[in-house]
Order: C-alpha cells, then structure tokens, then sequence
C-alpha cells in the first residue's frame, strides 16, 4: 500500500583471516524510499558461523534515515 516500506537483507560474506577482525558489510535495501526514518531492531545469529568464535554478536536498534533506498549493517568478523 502507498507509504509502505519493503525492508530487505541480502547476502554477504567476507574471506576469513587467520588473526585480526575485518568488517562485514551486509547489505540492506529499503523499497520504495520512505519519506520518514525508519526504525528497525536486528540481531546477528550463529548459524554456519558462529557468534563469539567468527563473529562478534550484534543487536539493536537502528534507523534508517528519511529517502533512504540502501545501506550496510557492520558485521566484526573474526
């Protein structure tokens, strides 16, 4: 319906080291752009990797500014 928002997450992965952390960026994309921030909750889950030993578990609130169509959710892996 108009002023409704799509929001969804897309694939990301990353090339282990065997010391040190990179960044993980997973891709959100936001369908149409919304004329109001968005505020959203996420949570990073072990399932292939797991959370403590890959990655560094992560959770919150985030917000998506106003006219925003994409964006990334850092992920520390390790």
């Amino acid at each position: 319906p108009p002023g409704v928002s799509a929001i969804a997450i897309g694939n990301a992965s990353i090339t282990e080291g065997d010391s040190g952390e990179s960044t993980l960026n997973v891709p959100v994309t936001i369908a149409p752009a919304n004329a109001s921030a968005i505020s959203v909750s996420f949570a990073t889950k072990s399932a292939t990797a797991l959370a403590g030993l890959d990655f560094l578990a992560s959770s919150g609130p985030l917000t998506i500014p106003a006219g925003a169509t994409s964006f990334n959710i850092p992920v520390q892996v390790r």
